[in-house]
């Protein structure tokens, strides 16, 4: 196994899926799990081998997107390769309690349409929202505003969703 292969699976997330998030079937179907990726900027140049990835049984990626009002360079160098090799596409951005929502929200959706439009269809756009974002941070009401117009914005395309984790929703 390459060392590759062993920091991708470091970082296989697995999520529950069913046909009722991708809507294809009825709501009674039984719920399985796929391992997928979680790809940012800090992981450029990992990607030697998609098709490998996935012939490895992974069948979706969850790409960092923005970072704030910032696209990071990474997200146009991951998915292409990725998407070709047949990985479902998600995406997220980094969600700035100091910047305004709606305006992070619409960044992030003309960020990822050229992907999105590739795939033929939206999947969930998710908030990455950790309770220290690197600049001073607002109280907790602003950053909670903020991120309802981030989720109203998005939800005018697609499904929203928060991505975090315990302990950052605790400090939260």
């Amino acid at each position: 196994m390459s060392d590759t292969a062993k920091t991708w699976t470091r970082d296989t997330a697995i999520i529950p899926t069913s046909p009722v998030l991708f809507g294809s079937a009825p709501a009674q179907a039984l719920i399985t799990q796929t391992e997928g990726l979680d790809i940012n900027r800090n992981q450029r140049g990992e990607i030697q081998d998609a098709h490998a990835i996935y012939a490895s049984g992974r069948r979706f990626v969850i790409l960092e997107a923005a970072f704030g009002l910032w696209q990071p360079p990474s997200f146009a160098e991951f998915w292409p390769p990725l998407l070709d090799a047949g990985f479902l596409l998600l995406a997220y951005g980094f969600f700035r309690g100091d910047q305004g929502g709606m305006e992070q929200a619409e960044f992030l959706l003309d960020v990822t349409r050229p992907m999105f439009d590739a795939q033929g269809f939206y999947m969930p756009i998710f908030a990455d929202v950790e309770p220290f974002d690197g600049d001073a941070t607002p109280s907790v009401v602003t950053r909670v505003r903020r991120f309802h117009e981030w989720k109203a914005t998005i939800r005018s395309v697609a499904r929203a969703g928060a991505y975090s984790n315990q302990p950052s929703w605790s400090a939260l």
